[in-house]
């Protein structure tokens, strides 16, 4: 049980390895690449943007507060008790969505368990006598 975090350990950097042998790195690299242009081509469109507007179409004094405006909308009245129910409805479809997925894994997962653990990591995590 000593060398269970030493084991564990290894066995997440190979399995780490293993999988930048394969498309998985190909995949990470077009992801980087992908983030990297949108991001700075976001950057420039920005600029280009703030480049172009003249300073003086923006009033010198805007207004600290936004006006309430609650008042000429009727019937929009939403309540803490309207958004506590629907956060807790929301929240229990998440939960039974989740538990159908693991339901389901259960159900048709093999019966060895192989699928789970490569024998290789079942000899080094599960070699101690405990």
């Amino acid at each position: 049980m000593r060398l269970f975090l030493y084991y564990a350990a290894h066995t997440v950097k190979n399995q780490i390895k293993k999988l930048f042998k394969t498309w998985v790195a190909v995949f990470l690299a077009v992801c980087f690449i992908f983030g990297i242009v949108i991001g700075l081509g976001a950057v420039l469109i920005e600029e280009m943007i703030t480049d172009n507007l003249p300073s003086d179409e923006l009033p010198d004094d805007l207004p600290e507060e936004l006006p309430d405006d609650s008042e000429d909308t009727p019937g929009e009245d939403v309540t803490d008790y309207d958004i506590d129910t629907t956060l807790k409805i929301v929240e229990l479809v998440v939960i039974a969505i989740a538990l159908v997925v693991v339901v389901s894994s259960m159900i048709t997962a093999e019966k060895s368990g192989t699928q789970i653990f490569m024998m290789a990591d079942v000899n080094l995590l599960f070699s101690a006598p405990m």
